[in-house]
């Protein structure tokens, strides 16, 4: 296995985990909806504030691993 075709496979194994990652986070988030009792706009309160953690929480590993390189 060459170096260039190293990089291709790691590569799309990033972008495989990175869509792994969103089905989960989605997945997560409509099984805490699934098990409360909410109104409308509650259902559109937490599906936002738990999806703006998880992407911030992402967002900080992204920006932490760009700076330490």
């Amino acid at each position: 296995m060459s170096v260039e075709q190293f990089h291709a496979l790691e590569a799309l194994g990033l972008q495989f985990l990175g869509i792994l990652l969103l089905y989960g986070m989605v997945r997560a988030v409509e099984d805490v909806i699934a098990q409360s009792r909410l109104s409308h706009y509650g259902v559109k309160v937490v599906r936002i504030v738990l999806f703006l953690g998880c992407v911030s929480f992402f967002a900080k590993g992204i920006i932490h691993f760009i700076l330490l390189q």
